[in-house]
């Protein structure tokens, strides 16, 4: 299943500004941030050199939006140290893509990176 032509746009708006925000703050040259849809799952990942003198940089995922066309909702997971994806507790209500970015954004237990 794909996400709605105006749900994809709104979550390509919403998660450019998401990623450069997150570059500018970290600096582009030691941080990218990039985000890939498929389907109605869309997968945010951060990039950081594993060594400046080799140009090598590691890509880990940090944060998995799923979206429920039914009903029109969002659940955020997060990915522990081994890459595997864990639903996140938020508060009810809080369902919406904006809701949960800035869940990402604000997250002071470092689980979605830095």
């Amino acid at each position: 299943m794909t996400l709605p032509a105006q749900v994809r746009k709104h979550v390509d708006e919403v998660l450019k500004e998401f990623c450069e925000q997150r570059e500018v703050l970290n600096a582009r040259e030691h941080e990218q941030v990039e985000y890939k849809i498929e389907g109605n799952y869309v997968t945010i990942t951060d990039s950081r050199p594993v060594s400046l003198s080799t140009g090598k940089w590691s890509r880990n995922k940090i944060a998995f939006l799923e979206f429920n066309v039914g009903v029109e909702k969002w659940k955020l997971h997060w990915y522990d140290k081994n890459a595997k994806r864990h639903l996140y507790p938020v508060k009810v209500g809080v369902d919406s893509l904006d809701d949960l970015i800035k869940t990402v954004e604000t997250d002071c237990t470092g689980i979605f990176g830095s």
